[in-house]
């Protein structure tokens, strides 16, 4: 993405970036496949996005529409961070009105608001409807390392471990499974050095905790390299920070655990692309201690 840009082609070029955007996410079709969520009574929309405690998420079709929706709200991240950067154009109206109208329902309001609370809603929420055009900044660059990070969490192997950390099953394979199973060193080490054609789910779920290892690694680099621009900062890590408190000191638990096993078996290379236990402690606390930013 050209910082070398000004007057015309800087609007040209925003505004392609922005078409980039919402093909890259399938913008439109996830807007259609949410069309019969629109559609339904409210008491079933209601059901449909009720937390995953108070009765099991276990329905195909459920599975299905959740996983639709997540997708778009976490497309409105990406734009609100585009936006924050000044990579992408602010068109009128910023967002289609099938968009527009799915964000407006109450269950689904309920959904990212308290449900499963999504910190960069509130300020991409804000920005539309306030329709503040004026971007923070001019960091396109920066914001194509973010869409390069963000495509690594939808490897599977994040995806694998990610479902799970969210409440989801993998076969007989649930949150709390994983965690038992993480407490052996051994059963870690196992996993990274089976063929992933030959892993059970289980392990599966653990090579993916190796993955998002890294992850955490890019996302902090990405932060450190906005050090000084507080607001690039929080429009990136509020894409994430879902992650680090839904399961807080647990998840935080096993990843350090997962850091020591691999520690161990790792080369000195790879051993240097995985943070300290005091890195992991920082980005948890950061999720922890958020500050909702004027836009």
């Amino acid at each position: 993405m050209n910082q070398g840009l000004e007057g015309a082609q800087l609007d040209e070029f925003r505004r392609a970036n922005l078409a980039q955007v919402w093909n890259l996410y399938r913008g439109k079709k996830r807007m259609a496949e949410l069309a019969p969520v629109a559609q339904m009574a409210a008491n079933d929309r209601s059901r449909l996005l009720r937390h995953h405690e108070t009765a099991d998420i276990d329905s195909e079709i459920e599975i299905h529409y959740r996983q639709r929706l997540d997708k778009l709200l976490h497309l409105c991240g990406i734009l609100e961070a585009g936006w924050c950067s000044g990579a992408l154009a602010f068109p009128d109206p910023p967002i289609p009105a099938e968009l527009d109208a799915i964000l407006s329902l109450p269950e689904v309001c309920t959904y990212f608001q308290n449900t499963y609370p999504l910190a960069h809603m509130e300020r991409f929420l804000e920005r539309i409807h306030a329709k503040r055009v004026t971007p923070f900044y001019f960091e396109p660059t920066w914001f194509a390392a973010l869409l390069r990070l963000d495509a690594n969490i939808r490897d599977k192997k994040m995806v694998d471990l990610l479902l799970i950390v969210d409440g989801y099953w993998s076969g007989e394979i649930n949150f709390r499974s994983l965690v038992a199973a993480v407490q052996q060193r051994e059963v870690i080490i196992e996993a990274i050095t089976t063929p992933r054609d030959l892993r059970s789910p289980l392990q599966l779920a653990i090579a993916g905790l190796e993955a998002f290892l890294l992850f955490c690694d890019d996302l902090q680099e990405l932060l450190d390299r906005v050090e000084s621009k507080k607001e690039l900062q929080e429009a990136a890590f509020d894409l994430y920070r879902y992650w680090f408190l839904v399961r807080g000191e647990e998840l935080k638990s096993i990843l350090k655990k997962a850091i020591a096993a691999l520690s161990d078996f790792n080369d000195d290379e790879a051993e240097a692309r995985l943070l300290t236990p005091g890195a992991i402690d920082l980005l948890f606390a950061r999720a922890r201690d958020y500050t909702a930013l004027p836009v």
